[in-house]
C-alpha cells in the first residue's frame, strides 16, 4: 500500500517506531505522559526530503529540563542515597514499617513528586478482610455495576441510570426462569 512514496508519517504512539521499513514510522510523543513511559526516550525525526528517491531520516533524543522518573527503595536509602533531584517522580517505598508523613520530606529533596506509593509484600489485615473471597464477588449485581460504571466514568450513576439498570437486571432475571 505505501509502495511509490519516500516517506509515510503514521501519526503517533507514544514510542516512535517504524512499520516493517525505515522509511515508514510513527514520530511518538516529545514528552512522557505517565509513568508507564519513564523508561522511554523521546525523540524528533528530521525527514529531508532532497528529491524522489533521495531521503535521509535522523532521529535526535530529547533531553527534558526535566524527566519524569521512577524511584524504589527504602525512604532512608532514597533519602540517603538518591541524589535530589527537579524530576516529577513517582516514588515507591518499600519500607514494611510504617513512615510517619514521607511525603513531606520527600518534598524537601524531590519538590516535584506528583506520587507516592508503597510496594509492600505485607500488611495488617482489616477483620472485613479475612473473608477472602474478592469484594466484587459479595457485591449484588447491581451494585457490581455500580460499582464498575463509578469507575469508569468517575461518577456515581443517576436515579434515572439506577432506573435503567434495574429495570435491565430484571429483564435478564426473568429469561433466565423461562419467563
Amino acid at each position: 500500500m505505501f509502495d511509490g512514496f519516500d516517506y509515510i508519517a503514521l501519526g503517533h504512539l507514544h514510542q516512535p517506531q517504524q512499520v516493517k521499513r525505515l522509511n515508514v514510522q510513527y514520530s511518538g510523543s516529545l514528552l512522557k505522559y505517565s509513568f508507564s513511559e519513564a523508561r522511554h526516550k523521546k525523540s524528533v525525526t528530521i525527514v529531508n526530503l532532497a528529491e524522489k528517491d533521495n531521503v535521509t531520516i535522523e532521529r535526535h533524543l530529547l533531553e527534558p529540563r526535566r524527566d519524569l522518573r521512577i524511584i524504589e527503595g527504602t525512604f532512608h536509602d532514597i533519602m540517603t542515597t538518591t541524589e535530589a533531584s527537579d524530576d516529577y517522580l513517582l516514588v515507591r517505598l518499600d519500607d514494611t514499617e510504617e513512615v510517619i508523613d514521607p511525603m513531606a520530606d520527600l518534598r524537601k529533596k524531590f519538590p516535584n513528586i506528583l506520587r507516592l506509593e508503597y510496594k509492600r509484600t505485607h500488611r495488617d489485615v482489616a477483620l472485613d478482610e479475612l473473608d477472602q473471597t474478592p469484594v466484587t464477588e459479595r457485591m449484588s449485581d447491581d451494585a457490581l455495576f455500580e460499582h464498575f460504571y463509578q469507575e469508569m466514568t468517575g461518577e456515581a450513576m443517576t436515579d434515572d441510570e439506577r432506573a435503567l439498570l434495574l429495570e435491565g437486571l430484571d429483564s435478564i432475571k426473568d429469561k433466565e426462569r423461562g419467563r
